[in-house]
């Protein structure tokens, strides 16, 4: 299927990238991250890495999994924080995109209830994978949506690029 999506149809990896530029602009930060968040997307489809794109694992708890999310991002973040203050931009950059990936895929309606809990994710299940890719595929964000988000990326990407003006 040639959706413009990951295999599996979180948000489409062209709604990813919306999401980037338009926090971000066309820079070659910006290119950095879509480029490293569709790679991410690509290899991290399991269950254990379901909280990842903020989803939960079979049997997982709705709790567990947020936890799970919230740590991950703080983690990459942490990673690239410190990447960036030792002067890896490029990891620092890939780091980044992991924890905005996920920060995105908490807003994707493929990936959250009514309540904004995490859904079930499992890969092997190919009628719960085949109603996730239909559910994604007619996924657009609100103009809303997109602000929100513009506003949490670009705070996160700040927050970030402070780290090279604090080294010691």
């Amino acid at each position: 299927m040639c959706n413009n999506s990951d295999p599996f149809g979180l948000w489409p990896a062209a709604v990813h990238d919306k999401f980037i530029e338009s926090a971000l602009g066309k820079t070659k930060d910006a290119a950095m991250i879509k480029s490293d968040s569709r790679r991410f997307d690509m290899l991290t489809q399991f269950n254990r890495q379901a909280p990842w794109h903020a989803m939960r694992a079979p049997a997982q708890s709705v709790a567990d999994a947020k936890a799970q999310t919230k740590q991950f991002i703080a983690g990459m973040m942490g990673a690239a924080i410190t990447l960036e203050s030792s002067g890896h931009h490029e990891d620092a950059m890939n780091a980044l995109a992991k924890a905005m990936h996920a920060e995105m895929d908490k807003t994707s309606p493929a990936h959250r209830d009514a309540n904004g809990d995490p859904l079930p994710w499992d890969l092997y299940s190919p009628s719960g994978v085949s109603a996730h890719m239909k559910l994604d595929e007619s996924s657009q964000p609100s103009q809303r949506e997109i602000q929100d988000m513009d506003a949490k990326l670009m705070a996160m990407y700040n927050h970030v690029m402070a780290a090279k003006n604090d080294k010691p």
